[in-house]
């Protein structure tokens, strides 16, 4: 059943991929950009290898280590306020040979003016007057969802598993709209216990459709990932990305390369770096049942706009069902 969705989900995408005529924008101006919880983002964007709650926004074959109940919440604040984004995950219980997994990506741009329409025209440009009761703000959101699903299979000695999200989207830009589909898969191995790697092409098939008319696709974008964990004290991973921008002939790189220092029980201290910030921090604290992560990176457009910072909470209920199995009343 899952197995004969899957195929005409990707058979639509690529009916609508190759049957209309769009223009191609660049994966900067995707959401999806933004996606990732705190640890990832400390880490300069490493994750392709690495196991998370959060992994159907990176690479959605790792949601099949997700093997129970639990919730994520993410906030991100960036541009000292004027862009807000925040993740909601939800990992269901396992039920058989798949695991599906769901989530939803929201970027609000707030507090920027828009003065559209505070010049009156009177004919002559430069005498116009500026109505300042014209001026109002932007209006910019954009949502989309995520429905991730995986599969892990074993051998003797390695462990293998791949994965699929379909990606519905909204996006509102004033009075204007647009509603679009994508789609990313991707695959896991663990080659031995230290060293896992992991590869995704984001928005393999991607359309969107505006009100106005037009239509695009995004680019898509493939990212490989190696992992190494050295005696569970410290993890070592690095992300390396290929696309092709807008208006360009070649394929642009991107990497990310970031350690997890496992310092304390309960308390991780994470350091990366990318071809987008020179440096990334952040920190985890964490309980049978909770997970507190941070991170903090520099600006990468306008240092004036101060620091991008992301918060992470990520509940485990089977963590505290073990916690609260033992209490009787």
């Amino acid at each position: 059943m899952k197995n004969s969705f899957i195929k005409f989900t990707i058979s639509i995408f690529i009916v609508f991929s190759t049957i209309f005529c769009v223009e191609f924008v660049s994966f900067g101006n995707d959401i999806n950009e933004i996606a990732g919880d705190a640890r990832y983002t400390a880490m300069g964007g490493v994750g392709t290898s690495i196991k998370s709650k959060s992994a159907l926004f990176i690479n959605p074959s790792l949601i099949v280590f997700n093997d129970a109940f639990g919730v994520a919440f993410t906030k991100d604040i960036m541009w000292n306020g004027f862009v807000e984004n925040t993740q909601i995950v939800v990992n269901p219980a396992p039920n058989g040979n798949y695991v599906t997994n769901y989530g939803i990506l929201i970027r609000s741009v707030d507090n920027i003016h828009n003065t559209e329409n505070a010049w009156v025209d009177d004919g002559n440009p430069p005498n116009g007057d500026i109505n300042y009761q014209n001026i109002d703000f932007f209006n910019h959101q954009e949502i989309t969802g995520y429905i991730s699903i995986s599969k892990k299979t074993d051998s003797i000695s390695d462990i293998y598993s791949i994965g699929v999200s379909v990606k519905p989207s909204l996006i509102i830009i004033n009075d204007e709209y647009s509603i679009g589909l994508g789609m990313d898969i991707g695959a896991y191995s663990a080659i031995t216990d230290e060293i896992s790697i992991g590869c995704v092409v984001q928005d393999l098939f991607s359309y969107n459709s505006w009100s106005t008319g037009n239509s695009e696709l995004y680019y898509p974008k493939l990212k490989f990932g190696i992992q190494y964990n050295h005696n569970n004290f410290v993890k070592i991973g690095a992300d390396f990305g290929y696309l092709k921008q807008k208006l360009s002939k070649n394929l642009s790189s991107q990497y990310a390369i970031g350690t997890d220092f496992h310092i304390l029980n309960g308390f991780n201290l994470y350091l990366g770096k990318s071809n987008l910030y020179s440096w990334t921090t952040g920190f985890k604290m964490q309980t049978d049942f909770l997970e507190f992560m941070y991170s903090i990176t520099p600006n990468k457009i306008l240092n004036e706009l101060g620091y991008n910072h992301k918060i992470s909470l990520i509940f485990d209920f089977k963590g505290l069902h073990k916690l609260t199995e033992g209490i009787t009343p």
